[in-house]
């Protein structure tokens, strides 16, 4: 054996020792339980404490009535309802179709909205039917004041074929599909597109109580005209100067002068109704030339306002 290999076999000798020490050191070692790490410590996060500003009911709100300034308040709330208000200006003053209870948030639907926010006080929304004639050629725009007239031809309680201003400086709510406060109509589609462009044939209007009676009567049995106005013209007619129609109710005998006065409040003026022959008016009676004789026949005569006529029959 030569001198190399016999230096190989004493140090392969002496590895295999070293390992067989190394073996029994890890063996001859009592077993220990490894120790649990103590966590380290992390900052604990404080929950947002942001809030919002939120009007709530500081009372009973009733639906129907306007909300005073001093039945809400703005209250902090950790969460923004989504129809929620922050400005009680925003709501001030505004109507209501539901009853909000106190604490509760007003929410946008809690509020009345279209066109009866549009409606001043004493006024009524009334519809009349119109066409591309009557109409203004379609020209009328919501927010437009226009006269309304009145064409009635002769027969049954009307005298004579006639035409007259019926209603002056009338506001317009709605005309065809277009709404005050409201979107454009957008077509969509060859035949939508056919509707929108076709004449309209209504027209809401914004009429004083005292006078839906009269509007309602002349677009049954006549024909309105509604006229645009120049923009500014706040001209108007004085009823006072002529006869007024009377009422198809007469009010009761023995009426104290408190209640009388309370026959000329629109509501009741409005009840107590306007006769078609009231609106048309009446032919003008020809005077009889003095000396000339007494129709000859069967007559009655027939009082009209402060108007007398005699007919035959």
């Amino acid at each position: 054996m030569s001198s190399m290999t016999r230096i190989l076999a004493i140090l392969l000798v002496v590895f295999a020792v070293l390992l067989g020490g190394f073996a029994w050191f890890l063996a001859s070692r009592p077993a220990t339980t490894p120790q649990p790490v103590a966590p380290t410590p992390v900052a604990q996060t404080q929950p947002d404490t942001a809030r919002v500003p939120v009007v709530v009911a500081k009372k009973a709100l009733e639906a129907g009535a306007p909300i005073p300034a001093d039945a809400i308040e703005v209250v902090q709330w950790p969460v923004a309802p989504a129809t929620g208000f922050a400005d009680p200006g925003q709501v001030r003053g505004q109507f209501l179709r539901l009853d909000v209870a106190p604490g509760e948030p007003v929410l946008a639907s809690s509020l009345l909205r279209g066109l009866q926010e549009q409606l001043h006080e004493g006024e009524r929304a009334v519809t009349v039917p119109i066409d591309e004639v009557t109409g203004a050629a379609g020209r009328v725009r919501p927010g437009d004041w226009v006269d309304v007239f009145m064409t009635f031809n002769q027969g049954g309680e009307v005298e004579q074929t006639q035409s007259r201003l019926l209603q002056p400086r009338v506001r317009v709510l709605a005309y065809g599909e277009r709404v005050l406060g409201g979107a454009e109509p957008q077509a969509a589609g060859r035949q939508a597109a056919q509707q929108a462009n076709a004449a309209p044939r209504t027209a809401l209007l914004a009429v004083p109580l005292v006078d839906v009676n009269d509007l309602i009567l002349a677009s049954r049995n006549g024909r309105l005209q509604l006229v645009l106005r120049p923009a500014g013209d706040a001209d108007g007619t004085d009823p006072t100067l002529f006869v007024e129609p009377a009422a198809v109710l007469s009010a009761r005998s023995g009426l104290d002068a408190s209640a009388r006065e309370r026959l000329s409040e629109p509501a009741n003026r409005a009840y107590a109704g306007t006769g078609l022959g009231g609106i048309a008016g009446a032919a003008p009676v020809a005077a009889r030339p003095a000396g000339a004789p007494r129709p000859v026949g069967r007559s009655v005569e027939v009082l009209r306002g402060n108007r007398s006529e005699n007919v035959p029959y």
